[in-house]
């Protein structure tokens, strides 16, 4: 998989693409710099680009993965901050202090969450990110 970005100071950080899966199965959200959909997921594409080797010493942030068994969903967030009925899955990717923001939306319909570029809530969601954007990306 050839996902590096071709500017020096992207490419500096390792960026990878990141690419959004969906399961009507599961209702249910997925992100992964791997382009394979896992079980039950379908591929949507390219989302966003973040580090996957990053430090806090090269100014990157990490983003964390939970995933709840109970609402079947995967929550990404920069909180160490475990929320109820998640269990942490560790670093997902690498933030950086660029400013592209990477919106986080939840549907209580769905019970799902959501990542986008597009600040503007699909339709059964809510911003779920305060007014800044759940991280920044490249």
């Amino acid at each position: 998989m050839n996902s590096k970005v071709k500017t020096s100071s992207q490419s500096k950080f390792g960026v990878a693409t990141i690419y959004s899966f969906y399961s009507s199965k599961y209702s249910s959200h997925y992100y992964s710099a791997d382009p394979v959909a896992p079980q039950y997921y379908v591929n949507e594409g390219p989302a966003f680009y973040a580090s996957l080797d990053g430090s806090t010493e090269s100014g990157l942030y990490p983003v964390y993965r939970y995933y709840s068994s109970k609402y079947q969903d995967h929550y990404y967030t920069t909180s160490t901050v475990t929320p109820a009925y998640y269990v942490n899955e560790g670093i997902a990717f690498w933030g950086s202090n660029l400013l592209n923001p990477v919106y986080r939306f939840y549907s209580s319909k769905y019970q799902d969450h959501y990542l986008s570029k597009d600040p503007i809530a699909p339709q059964y969601y809510v911003r779920d990110d305060g007014n800044f954007g759940a991280f920044q990306s490249f």
